[in-house]
Order: C-alpha cells, then sequence, then structure tokens
C-alpha cells in the first residue's frame, strides 16, 4: 500500500482586497485580521465610497475581493453596489457586504446584487479571524 504525503499549505484565493468603510476604526480591525491571515494579501483602505468608486472605474489595480460597510453617508452600501454594478469591467468582482444589521436586513438590501456575500460584524478579533479565514 502507497501512502503519499501531501504539504497542505492554506491557499488564498484573493491577492488583493479593497475595503470601503468610512469608520477607519473598524477598517483597520478587518485590515489587520486579513493581514493576520495572510501577509501577502494587498489590502487596500478607501473611507469614502464615491471616491472608492472612481478609484474603481479607473480601471487601475483592481482588487480581486471588496469589502464593504453597508451605513456609509454620501453613498451607502447598496447605492454603490448599484453603481458598481452597472459598470461591465467591475460587476464580476465580489462584495462582501459587512454591517452591524443583521444577515436578513443585509441580504434584504443586497438581494438583487449577483456575487454579493453578507456577513455580520463580529464582536472579537478571534471571531472576525475565523468569519475571514472561511472567505479567504
Amino acid at each position: 500500500m502507497d501512502i503519499h504525503l501531501y504539504n497542505l499549505q492554506r491557499i488564498m484565493l484573493y491577492k488583493s482586497i479593497l475595503l470601503i468603510d468610512d469608520d477607519l476604526d473598524d477598517a483597520e480591525i478587518l485590515f489587520e485580521a486579513v493581514k493576520s491571515l495572510e501577509e501577502k494579501i494587498i489590502c487596500r483602505i478607501v473611507t469614502s465610497p464615491v471616491l472608492a468608486l472612481e478609484e474603481l472605474k479607473s480601471g487601475q489595480n483592481l482588487p480581486e475581493l471588496i469589502f464593504l460597510d453597508l451605513n456609509m453617508p454620501i453613498m451607502s452600501g447598496p447605492e454603490f453596489l448599484q453603481q458598481l454594478k452597472k459598470e461591465a469591467a467591475l460587476e464580476h468582482i465580489p462584495v462582501i457586504v459587512y454591517s452591524s444589521h443583521t444577515i436578513e436586513i443585509m441580504q434584504k438590501l443586497t438581494q438583487q446584487f449577483d456575487k454579493v456575500r453578507c456577513i455580520s460584524k463580529p464582536n472579537d478579533y478571534k471571531e472576525l479571524v475565523c468569519v475571514l479565514q472561511d472567505i479567504l
């Protein structure tokens, strides 16, 4: 009987992530949690969804994944998604909507959009890392 040993390495699905959250503290916690899982992931934080959308439309440095806060001033998460999904060059980018709202409320607000997943903002850093580990 042959026994094959495999070197199991954690394979990260995403190499570049854009975090869009007007609360810099929340964005930095998410950033640190992502980096704790994989240092090589390029993670950028943009605190304005309007600026993030402009940057994305420019087509430079497109992320492979977007984390999007649901509640932001000037442009809400659902408004951002509506604009993002209108752009053929951007509509393929998967989005993780995260908020302190319940999953049910987030899903109701984002149900019309493809490639959108919803997660609640965990209260605990370790719990956040576990949630991110499942996603990344």
